[in-house]
């Protein structure tokens, strides 16, 4: 086709709609076996970690670094992000 560009922000968008649209037609149909079956094909997927994904572990660090030793325990004893 010729391209050397492509606006991946719109293309993207497109990919999470469908993928959505078709995770809710299964939930709907097949209930809570969608979410088991979604769950196990997710494993191991370098998206499976959405913690990972977003750089939580890396914030931690920083504000382990940077915050008063109380504050930051305090913030993270009730937590998941442990």
């Amino acid at each position: 086709m010729g391209y050397k560009a492509m606006h991946v922000s719109l293309a993207a968008m497109r990919v999470t709609m469908k993928a959505f649209w078709d995770y809710a037609v299964d939930l709907g149909s097949r209930g809570a076996a969608a979410e088991i079956e979604f769950q196990q094909r997710l494993a191991g997927h370098a998206m499976s970690g959405f913690h990972e994904f977003a750089g939580f572990s890396k914030i931690r660090a920083l504000e382990g670094r940077y915050l008063p030793a109380d504050e930051f325990t305090t913030r993270y004893e009730k937590s998941q992000g442990k």
